[in-house]
């Protein structure tokens, strides 16, 4: 099967763009399909052209090209998008941007834009929701009914020094990733990455039910398992972690000097502004 994903002139470098191509094929494909990834810039535009195998190498089972996958894809990529603070293109029938917002988006001036930035700037700093906030408002935003429960407004609103009026942290004035629901989801989520990658999430399922009933298979999947194992462990060996403990130990000193960075580094930003 033949991908292809394209961005608009002038708004994204040639290894960006390699690295979200990387990034949508990472999690439309999970691993469990080879494929081969090129990036041009021969046509006026950045764009990624994503050949890959239509049997995956786990299960053998065949890509299901369809409808739902087409969507699946489409959302995909604009997800990404949004998370690199990239311009996406409205689905056909639906009410796109006002043509003042379009032109100062093309400009580079949306200040719809620049928030958007700076959330998710914010969030790959921060490690909890009420740090974001505090970052947010370090960088010169008033924030509002940033609050959950029964009793808080809907909508999370931010206002700069600049905005003549708050803009609401809803699907349909930023991005579904940006309500603060999202938002604090998106902080949780990248919370739970630990600095290596999980074993579970690579591991061969030996009670698959096309591996449980072949005993060569299982031989296979559970040499394979143990290769997994030992090359996470080797990693760890090599930052001196013998334990989980002690890498839960080095995450919570890496969290507490980054953060130190991260204050610094928005009280630099500040005084720029």
């Amino acid at each position: 099967f033949h991908l292809i994903q394209a961005f608009s002139p002038g708004e994204v470098s040639y290894e960006e763009a390699h690295q979200i191509g990387k990034e949508l094929a990472d999690r439309l494909l999970e691993g469990k399909y080879s494929y081969i990834l090129t990036t041009h810039t021969d046509k006026g535009h950045v764009h990624n052209h994503l050949i890959f195998c239509s049997a995956d190498n786990i299960t053998f089972s065949h890509y299901h090209d369809c409808k739902k996958n087409y969507w699946k894809i489409r959302n995909l990529s604009d997800t990404l998008c949004q998370e690199h603070n990239l311009s996406t293109i409205m689905p056909d029938g639906k009410k796109g941007m006002k043509y003042n917002e379009w032109a100062a988006n093309k400009s580079e001036s949306s200040k719809k834009a620049q928030l958007r930035k700076d959330i998710n700037q914010t969030i790959r700093i921060v490690s909890t929701y009420s740090e974001f906030l505090a970052f947010m408002e370090a960088k010169g935003y008033e924030i509002k009914n940033a609050e959950f429960g029964e009793n808080s407004r809907k909508y999370i609103t931010f206002r700069s020094p600049d905005m003549s009026r708050p803009v609401r942290g809803s699907a349909k004035s930023l991005g579904k990733n940006f309500t603060k629901e999202r938002i604090k989801e998106r902080i949780e989520n990248k919370r739970q990455k630990a600095i290596f990658p999980s074993v579970h999430n690579k591991l061969i399922d030996t009670n698959a039910p096309n591996i449980a009933g072949n005993i060569g298979l299982q031989k296979w999947a559970n040499k394979e398992n143990l290769k997994i194992v030992s090359a996470e462990y080797n990693k760890m060996l090599t930052h001196n972690l013998h334990n989980f403990s002690e890498l839960e130990d080095r995450i919570a000193l890496l969290h507490m000097q980054q953060k130190e960075v991260n204050t610094s580094v928005v009280s630099l930003e500040s005084q720029i502004r």
